[in-house]
């Protein structure tokens, strides 16, 4: 069955986002205009990144007292964050549980969160205080009823909320960020990271098909059948990679990770050595 335009439309846009990042600086092009018009795109950003990643949505300072918020929305998904009565941080659903009506709008400062439609009311942190008319309402029970909460956390005085709820914590993906602002510390890296593949990937070319990345931490040699490579190796080797299709989505069923597994180079020189020794062994074992 052939592909529905609209589809290959947003796949010639994405393999031309791509092929510029693989340019080098100086040959850097603007993205293709596609990219802030089409909806089909702007779908697939939503599902794929602000599903899934962390968004700064303001400053912690902005919230200084109990019941001082702010409002954004993730994709179609309206949240609130604000101060409780114990100046914790809290993120929760903006949409009313009753008829979906935004609670919250823009910024401000609320002792309860008062839905302007039929005036279902919440406390700071999301469960429903009063419902009018309910209690005519057989088995109604308000304590049932909570908005439902977002992840929230706070880094460097910024607040960051996902809807993600196995997404690693913001500080643990940031954490590198201030350190990148030291040029040494930028050079040094680069020379280890050098050192690393320039060690590490003749050692695995002799086993499996792996190539030098044009700018990344990590090698996505292919493999036969990436979950069950990455099983066997930790099972005999104690060395973790991670499955390519378990770090990829499909799309129009295919899966790019599939058949390949992720080989992170972030340890030391001498680890990245040994482990890449014993992926080594590992495959050599499974060859026929």
């Amino acid at each position: 069955m052939a592909k529905p335009a609209r589809t290959i439309e947003v796949q010639a846009l994405v393999e031309e986002l791509q092929a510029g990042c693989e340019r080098s600086f100086g040959h850097a092009r603007s993205m293709p205009p596609g990219v802030y018009t089409s909806p089909e795109f702007l779908s697939l950003e939503e599902r794929d990144i602000f599903q899934h990643e962390w968004l700064c949505v303001g400053r912690a300072s902005a919230l200084k007292t109990p019941g001082d918020y702010l409002t954004a929305h993730i994709g179609a998904q309206p949240i609130v964050v604000l101060r409780d009565e114990q100046m914790q941080l809290k993120a929760m659903s903006n949409v009313c549980l009753h008829r979906m009506s935004v609670l919250l709008e823009g910024r401000g400062n609320v002792r309860r969160i008062i839905c302007p439609y039929h005036a279902w009311n919440y406390s700071l942190d999301g469960e429903l205080r009063g419902a009018p008319l309910m209690d005519r309402q057989e088995g109604f029970c308000k304590e049932s009823y909570r908005l439902p909460a977002v992840r929230c956390e706070e880094w460097q005085g910024w607040l960051y909320v996902t809807l993600d709820a196995n997404a690693p914590p913001v500080h643990t993906q940031l954490a590198s960020i201030p350190a990148w602002q030291d040029e040494a510390h930028v050079e040094e890296n680069r020379r280890l990271y050098r050192q690393k593949f320039a060690t590490v990937v003749p050692m695995l070319r002799e086993v499996l098909d792996v190539e030098v990345p044009a700018g990344a931490f990590y090698l996505w040699p292919r493999v036969t059948d990436d979950e069950r490579f990455t099983r066997g190796l930790y099972a005999e080797q104690h060395v973790t990679v991670l499955p390519g299709s378990y770090l990829a989505r499909a799309v129009d069923g295919h899966n790019p990770g599939q058949g390949r597994v992720r080989i992170s180079l972030v340890a030391s020189v001498e680890d990245c050595i040994e482990a890449a020794g014993r992926i080594r062994r590992y495959a050599l074992r499974r060859s026929p």
